[in-house]
């Protein structure tokens, strides 16, 4: 995974977790990960989606469920914002739901 700038502030500190997403070569999939400062895996699912936004926002609601990080850092600022706002793509409101 890529890092960022202000991610790099905090690659030291505990509960600090990266999440992304990657298109599939099929069309409207993605591939959603998750790894903590360590680079070590934490979650990983694939997702239907239309754009990339979608699939950074269900990154997001994985880590939300499936850690108890402090810091999630993304590369879409759109899907935090979304994420933020509460008006996240159905594929990240189903992850959240159905914890």
């Amino acid at each position: 995974m890529r890092e960022s700038k202000d991610s790099k502030n905090f690659k030291h500190r505990e509960k600090v977790v990266y999440g992304d997403a990657a298109e599939y070569k099929v069309q409207d999939v993605f591939a959603i990960a998750a790894v903590n400062n360590k680079l070590k895996h934490l979650t990983a699912a694939t997702v239907y989606g239309t754009w990339p936004d979608e699939g950074e926002e269900a990154a997001i609601s994985a880590v939300t469920i499936s850690t108890k990080a402090k810091f999630i850092f993304c590369y879409s600022k759109t899907a935090v914002r979304n994420f933020a706002k509460n008006k996240s793509h159905k594929s990240a409101s189903q992850i959240l739901l159905r914890h």
